[in-house]
């Protein structure tokens, strides 16, 4: 199933410098494969989005955090919750 909405953030998170860590793909897969629905379209339009956003800036701040949060173990645990949200097929 055509999902535009989707196929556009996964060509932005292909661009981004995400850690494979994350497994980012994995998750997008399994968002195609359930397609849009009232479980996967919160991920697809504001879940998944915020999550890279706050990798790319905590990032950017890295240098100056204090607390030695690691963005990518944060990253990849709010992958893999939106994962466990999504209905297996």
């Amino acid at each position: 199933m055509l999902w535009p909405q989707l196929e556009e953030l996964a060509a932005f998170v292909g661009s981004a410098p995400l850690p494979p860590s994350a497994n980012v793909p994995g998750l997008l897969e399994r968002l195609r494969t359930a397609g849009p629905g009232p479980t996967t379209e919160p991920i697809v339009r504001r879940r998944l989005p915020l999550a890279v956003d706050g990798y790319l800036r905590a990032l950017t701040w890295q240098p100056w955090a204090v607390d030695g949060a690691d963005p990518a173990a944060e990253l990849a645990r709010a992958v893999d919750e939106m994962a466990a949200l999504v209905p297996a097929s």
